[in-house]
């Protein structure tokens, strides 16, 4: 997968160096946290989880972008996160639903560092 430069100039905007916060990993475990959850999530189609999904998350984390003019950048964050959660088995794809897998429930037990390396792993 290539991650697009777009999105990673936003995740640099979203970033206070003076936070031990993290963004593109504290979205990325809202996501999974969220499908674990509800148990599962409606699908638009195979491969994207359905738009009312990211509202939420939008919502939570405050970015105001689901208005906006361009939404590219979190639409590149979408298919990021849902390429890396479906690529490592911590999602179940199962007619038009997801949920989360017995990998995704580790995942989410691992520390921080393992995580937010994991995540980097498919950016370099």
């Amino acid at each position: 997968m290539t991650v697009e430069t777009e999105l990673l100039r936003w995740l640099n905007e979203q970033t206070d160096i003076h936070s031990h916060n993290v963004v593109f990993l504290d979205g990325f475990l809202f996501m999974l946290k969220k499908i674990r959850k509800h148990g599962h999530i409606r699908m638009k189609n195979k491969q994207e989880i359905h738009p009312r999904f990211w509202r939420s998350y939008d919502r939570a984390f405050n970015f105001n972008l689901i208005n906006s003019r361009s939404k590219k950048e979190l639409a590149h964050l979408y298919k990021f996160y849902f390429h890396v959660a479906y690529h490592e088995q911590f999602v179940i794809v199962r007619y038009h639903t997801i949920q989360l897998s017995d990998k995704g429930n580790d995942f989410l037990q691992r520390n921080r560092d393992e995580q937010l390396g994991l995540l980097f792993s498919y950016i370099w």
